[in-house]
Order: C-alpha cells, then sequence, then structure tokens
C-alpha cells in the first residue's frame, strides 16, 4: 500500500529566499516541491509567492514551519484562491482587495460621464457593487440638480439614473443578507 503525502501550500514573503533557505535545510528539497508561485516583484516592494510542497511525515511539517517562519505569511492550502490556476488568473488575492475610500476619492475627481470601471475577476463583490452604486448616486444628484434648474432633459435623466441604480440593488440583493428584504 502506498503511504498517502501530506500537501501544503504557503504565502511567503520574499519567497525567493524562502526556497533558498528550504532548498538549504532539505537536501531532498527537489522529491519535496511541488511548484512555487511568483509575482512580478518589480511592481511591488515586499514580494510575496506561494509555495506548494509535500510532505512524507507530520515531522517535516513542522521542522519546514520551524525553519522558514520568517518568509511564512500564512498556511494557505485549503483556500482555492491560491490554487496555481486561480493565482494565474488573478494573482496573488492580497494584492486585488482595494480601498472603498480610495476609490470614492477618485470617483469624485472624475469628470461625470462616462464612467469606466476595470474590475479584476476576483474582487469581493460587495465593495465593487458598493463603487458602483456610488457611482450611480453621483449622477443621481447630478440629474436632480438639473432638474432644479428647470433643465429639459433633466427628467429623462433622473428617470434613467433611477432605473439604472435599481438595476444595480437588484444585482445587489443576492450579496447581502434577506434581512430587510
Amino acid at each position: 500500500m502506498k503511504k498517502s503525502l501530506l500537501k501544503k501550500r504557503y504565502l511567503l514573503q520574499n519567497p525567493k529566499e524562502a526556497v533558498r533557505t528550504f532548498a538549504t535545510a532539505f537536501p531532498s528539497y527537489e522529491k519535496l516541491f511541488l511548484g512555487l508561485y511568483l509575482e512580478n516583484s518589480s511592481h511591488y516592494a515586499n514580494p510575496l509567492g506561494v509555495l506548494s510542497i509535500r510532505f512524507e511525515r507530520v515531522e517535516e511539517i513542522a521542522v519546514f514551519e520551524d525553519i522558514c517562519a520568517a518568509y511564512i505569511v500564512k498556511e494557505v492550502s485549503e483556500d482555492k484562491r491560491y490554487k496555481k490556476r486561480f493565482l494565474l488568473l488573478f494573482g496573488i488575492p492580497e494584492r486585488y482587495d482595494f480601498s472603498i475610500e480610495e476609490v470614492f476619492k477618485r470617483c469624485d475627481a472624475l469628470k461625470m460621464p462616462p464612467f469606466e470601471f476595470a474590475l479584476l475577476g476576483g474582487m469581493s463583490s460587495q465593495k465593487v457593487l458598493r463603487v458602483l452604486l456610488y457611482q450611480q448616486m453621483r449622477y443621481l444628484e447630478e440629474a436632480v440638480a438639473l432638474l432644479l434648474e428647470d433643465d429639459a432633459k433633466a427628467p429623462k435623466r433622473l428617470s434613467l439614473y433611477a432605473r439604472e441604480c435599481i438595476a444595480l440593488l437588484e444585482l445587489g440583493r443576492s450579496l447581502f443578507d434577506a434581512f430587510f428584504v
């Protein structure tokens, strides 16, 4: 009967140095090494990577984690976002989160139409929806201001922006708890 292998995935800071340390501490590291994902380190001061390793004994895991403790950010074996295909599509999850306040400031700095927003596939759905709703509310405010100025196109614009806001809320219905529904 074949002995089952333990597989682990780790998010590492300074992954090249971590692999050098790993290779020095484990002379037979080629047998244990499953893969390494490196992000483009020229974009970031503190590069991250994901190292996949298999162990033959539980004791080896503890030894590895002790030796590479300075480099291990966290163990990510159970998180599917750190699998190779997701990393190739979206990159490291810590890099595709964004600050809503920063995006709101950028939205405020934009000239109103047209609003274009490029999204990465792995971004937080709730944050993306909040940004889109925020921008739509800015359009509504502009349309109300035009309505108060007796602009001829204001009622049509107000109706359009309100329908778009309702459509966004409908899209977001599945993202939030049904507490008030």
